[in-house]
């Protein structure tokens, strides 16, 4: 009884993570990028992955938030090699904002 329980209430927690997915790449395909980014951060804290923190980069750089893109991209990169190249030309794009903003500053 103890172990169907255990095994129900983690299904449940499973299936709830990947509603919040599905709605959240909804979102970032009607160009929603706050709701959807709010929705991937909550998965993204019970089942983290780099799928989820590329999308969070993805969500995060079109709003121009590149701090923030970079937080993610660099989890994702951290995982180890990822499968899209778009991956590593926004990662790319994100760290020369970042570097042109510095330099900015400086000047």
């Amino acid at each position: 009884m103890k172990k169907s329980l255990i095994t129900f209430v983690a299904i449940l927690i499973c299936t709830i993570a990947f509603a919040n997915t599905r709605k959240a790449d909804r979102l970032f395909e009607r160009w929603e990028y706050f709701k959807a980014a709010a929705l991937y951060e909550k998965a993204a804290a019970k089942h983290p992955s780099a799928d989820v923190h590329y999308k969070l980069g993805e969500c995060y750089m079109k709003m121009n938030k590149y701090s923030e893109a970079q937080k993610w991209y660099d989890k994702v990169n951290q995982a180890g090699p990822y499968a899209s190249a778009q991956f590593y030309l926004n990662y790319g794009l994100v760290l020369n904002s970042l570097l042109f903003v510095f330099k900015m500053k400086i000047e």
